[in-house]
């Protein structure tokens, strides 16, 4: 359930039936961090330590493109379904865990 402009109170005129994904991704469409925000989640991860392992992992699977199932069809990367079906690839990745009987990774 989603209010219209996310505004007024949760009554039958004000509100429309929608999934937990398309109201996040509402919400936060034209949002953005303040830079008071930036700097703090930049101090937050200054000082971390990354394994090499996981740097090895990073580089071997930077630039590969994972194919995905949809039911709109199958594309070559996440970021050609999102485009087909008009929304961002955190949507899609939503999709995915939520159902992934219909959205998966080939």
């Amino acid at each position: 359930m989603a209010r219209y402009g996310d505004v007024g109170p949760y009554h039958p005129d004000n509100v429309r039936k929608i999934t937990c994904t398309e109201n996040a991704q509402e919400c936060w469409t034209g949002r953005k961090h303040s830079t008071d925000t930036l700097t703090k989640m930049s101090q937050a991860q200054k000082g971390k330590i990354v394994s090499a392992e996981t740097k090895q992992r990073q580089s071997e699977n930077s630039g590969k493109k994972k194919a995905i199932q949809t039911p709109l069809g199958q594309f070559d990367s996440l970021v050609k379904a999102a485009k087909y079906h008009g929304v961002t690839t955190k949507t899609i990745r939503c999709k995915i865990k939520e159902y992934p009987n219909e959205y998966y990774y080939l």
